[in-house]
């Protein structure tokens, strides 16, 4: 012990039985107790010492004590647990779904993104002895406006009779000091649990802040004064004066508002998934925290370990905690009694650490029991502790505006401070299909994950989002990566972890996948190595993270931030840093300008345009008490390879007033230009004169010279395209013409867009499988007609695949690209002519041209020329792949069919219009051929 069952028996739920023999030198003495500890059991554990059973207990995250007093022997013991933690089918009356359990699933549908169902001992076993009269808990509660430092002190007598004595507080500096203030009163502890208020206060307090950890320490002591019973007992915890409270809206600690730079982690360990193979490991994510910038950690469905907190209080980093009630539990008639005794357990624990600010309640729950639960917990919560700040449901999946998200210290209500939320609020409708991924409509506590390449629609979305409410606190936005299964394998090897592990095993299945796919689909060239791809992709994250916090910080209505994720916690990649702790290059500087106080926002857009269209630029400086009244100059330029280009002189006002205003941002620039810029990489670059040296700024935007795109040559069929691209690629120098089945000749290209119904494409596809038998190309410019599945982005099924002349095996599906995405890889070839490629298709270049679809299956001899590939994505097994753009022979013709989401941006993105000409120039010379 500690040990998870899982470690050994990999695939297995339900009970365990633990055993272990261990020698006490001594029994406990007179007036002595002999008291079994727990750290954390999961989930329900029964305990027998030296076959007495001692006792029990029901939770997964918190400790729990036990008397042995009577059951300890002198020499060798043995200790047995009785360890439950269901999974799908009842145990005693235990079930998953329905005990506090966070998103845990069994080894039959665990995939990434998920929690893997563990049992176990999760934290050290003890054996103590002590006093039948001790102190046996201490919540502290410090006032930072007073200097107040009031203590409920717990005192257990376990004797059977009344004592009669003292009872003391002590405060001192955590460190070395003499004690500041002492006070001490008379006590009675009757049998059983006792318990007396004391209140101290020390003379202008040093305040606990992420600048300045103050700490001190409290030491309670219990001492009897009876002639007949002579007992003493003290304990002391760490704690601190701070006040973080929500202030219109925005944060204020310590009566400053500030700007919460928060991220989550599940606390997501290799091997185990829930303790860290190696203490330097929980260590790792608070310190990489600090450094790169970030204010708060919140700890989401699911408690801190203690020795984090710990470290939190010396390293001034605060904290926002949950417990696995609060996401994922399903309704059953002990759903109040589990809620209640999950949040009970972790306030006890905790209450003390001056990290700890935040209490979050429910994350990503609709409206139910468990929201029920969590609403009417507030009396109980005030009750076990009134100084922290309390936040109702993360992402408000309840969709219950007339509640509020927030409770300061000291209140006992639910306040209305963010989004739509009022006693009068209208009501919002709960469809999440509706909105960027995890939004509720109006939401004052909202979750927002925007499909990716970035659309300039979604880009707005959350640069406006709360302007029309109060504002908005962000508690879930960000991209991930893809999770590398090629790395993190490797390092299972350095702890000599099995092979048969849950996490090992799912991560070499996706690495096997990966590498069997890149020599199935001809591209293992591309890179020097497999593992080289996904770390581009760590790259290519880290640019698209420093494009996010433009979006967030430019946002006035923006309180705070809470990034996901700390860490590839299950399997994906949603991470700022690897499951092993290793910075994902580029991160740590994509963080220190993201989380900078004093920041440059910019945005040009296009970022891809031709020469000669309007530009718009426009720079927003987030400041977060950085800049000081006055006036500042500012020159904006843009950059390129003829030199600067353009140049403009702002300057910037401010004042005491603009300082005391809630918002963090400050407009400086918005402007349209009309440039004739050459073709090349040209960058808008902002300077502040004096005053401060924002980050951010610098922002690259590429510009193509429409001239030099090749001329289109020849006759096309064309089918299913609307008439603005028809009239394009006649401008481009095609002579379209409507296809008409058997009016092709072997060698002329036919282009196919999304056919208009159902019923005309089943009549056509057999005639077109007939013109490419005989010699025809065919481009398939379109995914859409051959999509299977839910999209998340809408769906147009026009024909299903086992009706097409290529058989089942010949269709398309969309990803949902967003959080979790997919990758598209490409070789060099004749279709990426004029455009980077050769490696993953970078946003920035493509935008949202790499659109989100991938074809099923590749023959043996297909020409690829990109695939797409989702490594550690949230579907079962982990991985997804797909051909975005290959061309295969039929008979004695050629089908060339992409994924790439040309046809929506003809005439407003370059990638697409040179992607169009090259398909069907490509397409022109396999007829050739």
């Amino acid at each position: 012990m500690p040990g998870i069952a899982q470690q050994v028996y990999p695939r297995e739920h339900g009970v365990f039985w633990y055993f272990r023999h261990f020698e006490c030198p001594s029994l406990p003495g007179p007036r002595t107790r002999a008291l079994l500890r727990f750290e954390a059991v999961e989930y329900y554990c029964e305990v027998w010492l030296n076959g007495q059973q001692v006792g029990g207990h029901e939770g997964s995250e918190t400790p729990f004590e036990l008397d042995a007093t009577w059951a300890v022997n002198r020499g060798e013991n043995a200790i047995v647990l009785r360890v439950v933690k269901p999974g799908m089918e009842p145990i005693d009356g235990l079930l998953l779904s329905e005990i506090p359990h966070r998103h845990q699933s069994d080894y039959a549908s665990f995939q990434p993104g998920l929690a893997y169902n563990i049992a176990g001992v999760v934290g050290r076993v003890t054996l103590t002895y002590a006093p039948e009269m001790r102190v046996a808990d201490i919540a502290v509660r410090p006032n930072a406006a007073t200097g107040e430092l009031a203590a409920v002190i717990s005192v257990r007598n376990d004797t059977a009779t009344e004592i009669h004595g003292g009872i003391s507080i002590e405060v001192a500096p955590a460190g070395e000091g003499p004690a500041l203030r002492r006070i001490v009163q008379p006590a009675l502890f009757a049998p059983g649990e006792t318990q007396h208020e004391l209140s101290i206060t020390v003379p202008e307090p040093c305040r606990w802040s992420p600048e300045d950890p103050v700490l001190y320490r409290v030491t309670a002591r219990a001492k009897s004064e009876d002639d007949d019973i002579v007992l003493e007992h003290d304990r002391s915890v760490r704690t601190g004066f701070r006040d973080l409270c929500v202030v219109d809206g925005y944060f204020q600690l310590n009566g400053k508002r500030i700007f919460l730079r928060c991220a989550h982690t599940g606390n997501w360990f290799p091997i185990s998934q829930v303790l860290p193979p190696t203490p330097d490991l929980a260590r790792r994510d608070l310190v990489m925290a600090k450094a790169a910038g970030f204010n708060c950690l919140r700890f989401i469905g699911g408690v801190a370990l203690p020795e984090q907190l710990d470290l939190a209080d010396e390293i001034g980093l605060m904290v926002y905690e949950e417990t696995y009630a609060s996401w994922c539990m399903g309704e059953s008639p002990r759903v109040e009694e589990r809620y209640n005794r999950s949040y009970d357990e972790m306030i006890r624990r905790d209450r003390n650490h001056p990290s700890v600010v935040i209490w979050g309640m429910i994350n990503e729950m609709g409206d139910g029991k468990v929201f029920r639960a969590a609403v009417a917990y507030l009396p109980r919560l005030r009750a076990l502790d009134p100084t922290r700040l309390v936040l109702l449901a993360s992402g408000r999946w309840d969709a219950q505006p007339t509640i509020g998200s927030v409770c300061n210290p000291g209140n006992l209500e639910w306040e209305p401070v963010w989004g739509v939320e009022g006693p009068d609020a209208p009501k919002i409708e709960f469809k999440l299909s509706l909105y960027p991924g995890g939004y509720v409509d109006r939401a004052g506590d909202a979750h927002v994950y925007v499909p990716y390449p970035l659309e300039e629609r979604w880009a707005n979305f959350v640069r406006t989002l709360g302007a029309q409410t109060k504002p908005v606190f962000l508690s879930e936005f960000g991209i991930g990566s893809l999770y590398n299964p090629i790395d993190e394998l490797r390092e299972f090897d350095r702890f000599e972890a099995r092979d048969d592990l849950v996490d090992r095993e799912v991560t070499r299945e996706i690495a096997e996948k990966f590498v069997a796919d890149l020599q199935r689909f001809g591209l293992d060239q591309v890179y020097p190595f497999p593992a080289d791809f996904f770390r581009e992709s760590y790259r290519l994250h880290a640019l698209q993270r420093r494009l996010a916090f433009d979006l967030v910080r430019s946002n006035p209505m923006f309180p705070g931030l809470n990034l996901t994720s700390l860490v590839d916690g299950g399997l994906a990649g949603e991470g700022l840093w690897t499951s092993w702790r290793r910075w994902k290059p580029g991160i740590v500087e994509a963080l220190e300008d993201g989380w900078s106080p004093l920041r440059w926002c910019l945005f040009v857009e296009p970022g891809h345009t031709y020469r000669g269209r309007p530009l718009r630029v426009e720079a927003v400086l987030a400041n977060e008490n950085a800049l000081r009244p006055g006036t500042y100059p500012v020159r904006f330029r843009i950059w390129g390879p003829p030199g600067v280009i353009w140049e403009i002189r702002k300057s910037i006002t401010v004042t005491d007033a603009s300082l005391a205003s809630t918002s963090f941002t400050i407009p400086v620039l918005k402007e349209e230009l009309h440039l004739d810029l050459p073709a090349g990489e040209y960058n808008l670059a902002a300077e502040l004169e004096r005053g401060g040296d924002p980050t951010g700024d610098r922002l690259t935007f590429w510009v193509t010279d429409a001239a030099n795109l090749p001329r289109g040559t020849g006759a096309l069929a064309v089918w299913g395209l609307s008439a603005d691209v028809r009239q394009w690629l006649e401008r481009r120098g095609f002579a379209c013409r409507e296809y008409l089945p058997g009016d092709v000749r072997a060698g002329e290209v036919v282009l196919v867009g999304v056919p208009p119904s159902r019923d005309e494409a089943g009549e056509r596809w057999g005639a077109l499988h007939a013109d490419i038998d005989i010699g025809a190309t065919a481009v398939l410019a379109s995914a859409e007609p051959f999509r299977t599945g839910i999209v998340f982005y809408g769906k147009s099924e026009l024909i299903r695949p086992d009706q097409l002349p290529w058989g089942p095996s010949f269709s398309a599906h969309g990803l949902h690209d967003f959080l979790y995405h997919r990758e598209v890889m490409s070789r060099r070839h004749p279709v990426f002519e004029g455009l980077p490629a050769g490696g993953i298709l970078d946003w920035r270049i493509y935008g949202p041209v790499v659109g989100h679809d991938g074809f099923d299956q590749c023959e043996v001899g297909d020409d690829v020329a990109a695939a797409g590939f989702a490594a550690g994505y949230a579907v079962k097994g982990g991985y997804d792949s797909g051909v975005v753009v290959g061309a295969r022979r039929v008979g004695k013709g050629r089908l060339v069919y992409s994924g790439l989401d040309v046809l929506t941006y003809i005439d407003a993105h370059p990638a697409a219009d040179r992607l169009l000409l090259n398909l069907i120039r490509y397409a022109q010379s396999l007829g050739r051929t």
